[in-house]
C-alpha cells in the first residue's frame, strides 16, 4: 500500500511570454519584434506600444485617447485599435484595460537606463535621435522633448570629447552649435575629429 505524491511545478506549466521589442529613436522607420520576428504595425499601433511600454501605470480607453489625440480624440476608436493590437500581438497585451504583460525592451528605455545611472557616454552613443520624429501624439511629442533635453544637457555639462562626438553625430546634435563649440575645447588638437 504505498501511496506516491506527484507535485506539479506551476512554473512549468505556465506558457512563456512573448517579448516585445520596440526600436523608436531615430530617423529609420520603427521596429517591432515579437519573439524577435518583425511586425509590419501601422504607426498608430508603434505609438500606442511605446506609449504602454513607457507610461508608469496601467491605462484606459480615456487616458490613452487624451495620450494620443488630445482633446481631438474619442475613446471608441482607441478601443477599436487596441482590439486590432491585441489580435496582432497575442499574448503581450492584458484582457481588460490597457498595459502589457510579457518582458519588453526598447531603445527608449534603455537610454534612460543609462542616463538614470550616469552613463551619459553610453547614453548619447546608444541615442541615433529624436523619439518618433513623425508622430504627432501629445504624449510622445512631450516623452520626446523630455528625453531631449536630459540627453542633451547631460552630454553639454559632460565636457567628455567622446561623449559630445557620439551626440553631434547623432540627427539630434548635427546641428547644436553649441555641442560642436564644447567638442572643439575638449579635442586635442592632434585629435582627427
Amino acid at each position: 500500500d504505498d501511496v506516491y505524491v506527484v507535485r506539479q511545478n506551476s512554473r512549468s506549466v505556465r506558457p512563456a511570454r512573448p517579448r516585445l521589442e520596440l526600436r523608436v529613436l531615430g530617423d529609420e522607420p520603427p521596429e517591432v519584434r515579437l519573439d524577435g520576428v518583425v511586425l509590419r504595425l501601422r504607426p498608430r499601433h508603434v505609438e500606442m506600444l511605446t506609449i504602454l511600454a513607457l507610461h508608469r501605470g496601467h491605462l484606459n480607453a480615456d487616458v490613452m485617447c487624451a495620450e494620443l489625440y488630445g482633446d481631438n480624440g474619442h475613446p471608441s476608436s482607441v478601443r477599436v485599435e487596441m482590439s486590432r493590437l491585441r489580435r496582432l500581438l497575442p499574448g503581450t497585451l492584458e484582457s481588460e484595460g490597457y498595459g502589457l504583460t510579457g518582458p519588453i525592451a526598447s531603445d527608449v528605455r534603455r537610454v534612460r537606463a543609462l542616463l538614470d545611472r550616469g552613463a551619459v557616454r553610453d547614453a548619447a552613443q546608444a541615442y541615433p535621435g529624436p523619439l518618433l520624429p513623425g508622430s504627432a501624439a501629445p504624449w510622445i511629442e512631450r516623452a520626446r522633448d523630455e528625453l531631449e533635453g536630459w540627453i542633451r544637457q547631460a552630454v553639454i555639462t559632460s565636457d567628455d570629447a567622446d561623449t559630445l562626438w557620439a551626440w553631434v553625430r547623432s540627427s539630434s546634435g548635427t546641428s547644436d552649435l553649441l555641442a560642436w563649440q564644447r567638442l572643439l575645447a575638449a579635442l586635442d588638437y592632434t585629435d582627427p575629429r
